[in-house]
């Protein structure tokens, strides 16, 4: 099951106690917290079983939607300081 956030899914994930401290420990030896780790073991493992093409229209479909979400958030701020009294 997964929850929107913003543009993007949350994924909950029950991982065993040795496997999750394993995973800890490879993190921090990589310069990650665990999550940005296991995010990044998923998108290897994604990229090597999914077709090129596939995988790769996926990552140009989410590279294009978090520019735009980017473009959104200047235009609102650009937007809020001229509303705002200075």
């Amino acid at each position: 099951m997964t929850k929107p956030h913003g543009t993007k899914k949350h994924f909950q994930v029950l991982i065993d106690p040795n496997r999750a401290a394993l995973l800890e420990l490879e993190a921090t030896r990589r310069g990650f917290k665990a999550a940005a780790y296991a995010r990044e073991l998923i998108y290897t493992e994604l990229e090597r079983t999914a077709g090129d093409r596939e995988y790769q229209a996926a990552f140009t479909q989410d590279a294009d939607e978090r520019r735009a979400a980017i473009q959104r958030q200047v235009e609102g701020r650009l937007k809020g300081r001229k509303t705002s009294p200075a």
